[in-house]
């Protein structure tokens, strides 16, 4: 008996195998951006010193240059 569970596996399975490139390369690219963003997040307590900015701005700022150099 085919369930509607096996059914969603070979669809994605077969989504997979059509746009697997394309997939491929977006999730590369999240994945970089994550990491670049965490990296931003753990960097910025380290500037606080440095550049006077409110530590909120600063840690937001610090995401989105990791994550944008990360992606």
């Amino acid at each position: 008996m085919v369930t509607p569970l096996d059914i969603g596996v070979v669809v994605a399975g077969l989504l997979l195998a059509f746009v697997g490139a394309a997939v491929s390369v977006y999730a590369v690219t999240l994945t970089g951006f994550l990491i670049g963003a965490g990296a931003g997040y753990l960097a910025a307590p380290n500037l606080v010193g440095l550049i006077a900015v409110d530590g909120l701005v600063l840690s937001g700022a610090g995401v989105l240059l990791g994550g944008a150099i990360g992606g």
